[in-house]
Order: structure tokens, then sequence, then C-alpha cells
């Protein structure tokens, strides 16, 4: 019976040995490896541009240095239990492999925060916290810790230094870094106006101060976010902080009055931070903002003062086909001169080749008409161009006397190269009929047209046998490259009218039409044209 115990004993004590070196694989040769560093972000609303930049930069540089990155971001700025809550699941997911934690804190209305859960998991395992973005209280049980943020105050008389103009109208929330960097700015501009609101509220706050002011400032970026289109609408100097992409879209369609934006510089500050982590730093630093301008965000065209040298239409607005009524011709002859041609469907405006002054300063391109009294000013951005388009976005001012009385702010305009240019070729009479069904002209008889090289035509009529001329009192017409334009009046008294055409093709004999129509509800229809040359 003994021996039987010995053995049943020798027994289990191999097998034990056999079952943990089979299972595990380790051994004194092969130890059981450390467990990968970690490092844990628990921040702010996830939701929005400008935390999802911090994570993607936190990751990014997370795997840069072979950290992994535990990601835990709320559902608003204010929700400090859901930072509680990423404590809890933190403790119970992280290993001995993390190495601490970067924090921005959610502060409720009561000023709750999640500050004493994370210093005391901090504590349990022996690891350190850095602080970002917005610092803590001065009582918090993190208050010890490193800091890294943007200095308000520094951001505020920064953005003060780029404002040009002394009297300003300042937007802020009433608390936190805005309000900072708001009386930063007014201390150093004390013209200003600062307007404490909120998003709900901000457009009315800025519809009130339309009237007194020319140039607006927005300490917090989700109020000017708020009131884009009302901006964009009255042509106003605009500054904003914070960097978001909605602003960078903006500036680049509308650069005539969107200044610039002081922004955070999100990948220092968190760089830093993972630094501090690792190296278990005991100071933090303030990061310095940065101003954008729409240069800042668009790549500089090499040679487009060669590029951009010939004949151009608009093709595309907002990246919607552009009505023909609505077109306008660009010819640039040299870096130095253009002329433009344009029968306008809003203000009836008649422009037949216009000679126009160009100034050309990097993407900039200024094309400046003027008489002893008026100038007109096309002030255009190029975003790209190629051998047969072109994108930009431009606004277009008109001073009588120096003084602005019309400004239109367009959005991204696409371009298409001309090639073509029928001006000798339409002159003479033309027999035809509209060949599109839905046109209002589409009456299936055929009328003749005689252009003359005098831009004015005569229009005939069938009257039996015999053709009938028109003794319309205005006659006129235009050919700039594939662009018609016609006007006519019937009596004096008589409303003008005016249609506009796109010439396909003039060969042998035969000459075509298109036109892109647009109706009453917006939308669009192809009218064609055919006409057969009159022997």
């Amino acid at each position: 019976m003994e021996k039987m115990i010995k053995w049943m004993l020798a027994a289990i004590l191999v097998c034990s040995v056999s079952v943990f070196t089979s299972c595990t694989g380790y051994t004194a040769d092969n130890p059981v490896p450390a467990q990968k560093k970690q490092i844990a972000i628990i921040a702010k609303n996830g939701t929005v541009e400008y935390w999802q930049q911090i994570r993607s930069t936190f990751e990014t540089e997370c795997a840069d240095k072979g950290v992994e990155a535990l990601c835990y971001f709320t559902t608003s700025d204010f929700a400090f239990d859901e930072q509680r809550q990423a404590v809890s699941k933190l403790s119970a997911e992280a290993g001995n492999g993390l190495k601490g934690i970067v924090y921005a804190p959610c502060v409720s209305e009561n000023g709750e925060t999640a500050d004493a859960e994370v210093a005391a998991l901090a504590q349990k395992l022996g690891i350190p916290v850095v602080v970002i973005d917005n610092a803590v209280a001065a009582d918090s049980p993190l208050a010890s810790c490193p800091f890294f943020g943007t200095d308000s105050k520094a951001s505020g008389e920064a953005l003060a230094d780029k404002v040009t103009a002394e009297n300003v109208a300042a937007f802020a929330i009433g608390n936190g870094p805005g309000k900072e960097r708001a009386e930063a700015f007014k201390a150093k501009k004390p013209g200003t106006v600062v307007c404490y609101t909120t998003k709900d509220k901000v457009a009315a706050d800025v519809k009130a101060a339309l009237d007194g002011y020319n140039d607006f400032v927005f300490f917090n970026g989700e109020l000017a976010d708020a009131v884009l289109g009302l901006l964009k609408d009255t042509h106003k100097n605009v500054y904003s902080f914070d960097v978001y992409q909605s602003f960078i879209d903006e500036m680049i369609v509308a650069n005539s009055y969107f200044k610039g934006i002081m922004g955070q510089d999100t990948e220092t500050m968190v760089l830093k931070a993972v630094e501090a982590v690792l190296n278990r730093a005991a100071k933090g630093e303030m990061i310095a903002p940065i101003y954008y301008t729409i240069n800042d965000f668009v790549t500089p065209i090499p040679d487009l003062s060669e590029k951009i040298i010939g004949k151009w239409m608009v093709s595309e607005l907002e990246g919607q086909p552009c009505p023909t009524n609505w077109k306008t011709v660009l010819t640039f002859v040299s870096p130095t001169q253009a002329y433009g041609s344009l029968s306008d469907f809003f203000s009836q405006s008649w422009n037949v080749k216009v000679l126009a002054d160009v100034k050309i300063d990097g993407n900039n391109v200024g094309v400046i008409t003027h008489d002893e009294a008026n100038m007109n000013v096309l002030d255009c951005f190029i975003l790209d161009i190629s051998d047969k388009k072109m994108l930009m976005s431009s606004d277009w001012n008109v001073y009588v006397d120096g003084n602005s009385v019309q400004h239109e702010v367009y959005g991204k305009e696409s371009y298409e190269r001309i090639t073509k240019d029928y001006q000798q070729d339409i002159l003479g009479t033309w027999e035809g009929k509209v060949t599109s069904a839905e046109d209002e002209h589409a009456d299936g008889q055929l009328h003749r047209w005689e252009y003359k090289a005098d831009g004015t035509y005569v229009y005939y009529d069938k009257d039996g046998a015999e053709w009938v001329a028109h003794d319309d009192v205005l006659a006129e017409y235009f050919v700039d490259g594939i662009l018609l334009c016609t006007r006519w009046k019937n009596t004096a008294d008589s409303e003008e009218l005016r249609e506009w055409w796109e010439i396909e093709s003039i060969e042998g004999g035969v000459m075509k039409w298109k036109a892109l129509r647009q109706r009453e509800n917006g939308s669009t229809y192809t009218a064609t044209f055919q006409m057969t040359r009159v022997k």
C-alpha cells in the first residue's frame, strides 16, 4: 500500500510539471514576456472634429513608440459620469503594461469631474497622469500633475496682433478658455466690444452687431461654426479661434472675408503628453497657438501666370452644372491683361469683351475694370488648374467713387478652357428651328437670323413665301468663344428680352447650339437648336 501511495504521489508530481510546461511553453530559457506597454487617454467629446484630431494623433504617436493606445472618449464636453465609467473599465481591462493616463477632464455645470477616480486608479497602479487641453481645478487631486495645453491669455493676445481693426465685435462663451482669450484680446484692443453668448444665441447677437462693426472675432470655434452662413452673406472681416474643417472649407471658398484662424497646436500637445507619460515627467508646458490663413491650406500653383493664359468659361457652380444664362467668359491674354464677357441674368448687365487689368499674387488673381468713377474687382483664388479645367473661388466688388456699392461672394467655381471661337464663323444668315420640345421657342417653325459684324442682327419671320425682317428697336448679340448671347426689344417701351446659347459646332454649313436651362422648381433640361446657312 505504501508503495502504491508513493507511486501515485510521484505520478501526480510528474504530471503537474508536465502540464505546466506543455500548456505555457515557458521555461527558464524561455521566460514569461512582459506585457506590451499601454497608455490610456480619457478625454472629451469624441464626436467633434477637434477631439477626433487628438485621438488620431494619440494613436499614431503611440504606434510610433511601440505602445498600445487605449482610448476612452465621451459623447459630450460635460459627460464627467462617462469618464468615471471609463476609469472603471480601464481598471478592469488594463494590465501591468499600463504606463500612464492622458486625461482631459469633463466638467459638469455643477463643477463635477472624474478627477478623484482618475487619481485613485493612478495611485493604485503607481502610474503617472498627464492632463491636456484644459487644466484641472487648483484643489483637484490631480493639480500637481503635468499639464499640456494652449495658453488662453497668450492666444487672445496673439490674435489681437493679427486683427488690423481697432473696433471689433467679439463673441465668446462666458466661461473657460473662450472668456480668457476674449479678455486678453480686449486688453490689447480696448475698442473691442465682447458679447458673451452661446451657440443657440450667437446668430441673434451677431445680427445685432452687423450695422456697427466690420470686423468680427469668435473666441470659441462652435460659435463661428453656428453663423458661417450669416457671415458669408454679410461680407464682414471674420477671425476665429479653433480650426474646424468647416472653417477651412469656408476660408477657401470665401477668402475675401474669412481672414484667419488662431488654432491650438494639438499635435505638439499630444506628442509632449505621450513623452511625459513615458518619461514620468514632473512638469508640463504651455503650447503656443498657430495662426492659419487660406494659404496654409492650399498648395501654391507654380507658373500660374503661364497656365492661366487662354479663354475660360464657367462650367460648374458648387459642383453643379452652371445654367447657360449664368455663364461668364474670361480670357487672359497676358499675366497683366484680360477681357471678360457676360450677359448677366440677374443684373441685366451687358459686357462684351471688357478689358481688365490683372494682378497675380501667389494663387490670388485680381481682375480689375474701371472708368473715371466706377471700378469692378473680381478677386479669384485659384485652387487648381490644368490644361482643360480651372477650379477657383471668387468674390466681386463694385466701387463707385471708392465706396463699395455691391459685393457678391461665390463658392467653388469650375471653368473649362475654350479652344474654339465662333465669332467670325457665325456671320451671315442662318435658317433653323428649336429641336428640343421643352424649350419655350419650340414652335416647330423655321426662322432666320442674320448676324452682322457690328454686333447687331436681324430676325426674320416667314410670311407666305417671303421672309420679312422685324424692325426691332434693339437687336444685339455677341459671341465670345462658344458663348452666344442675344438681346432685343420690339418697341421702345417693351421689355428687353434675352437668350443664351452655347455653340456646339459650325461645320459644312450646319450650326448646332445647346443650352442648359433651369426650370422654376430648380431642375434642369438641355435645349438644342440646329440651323443651316442660307446661300
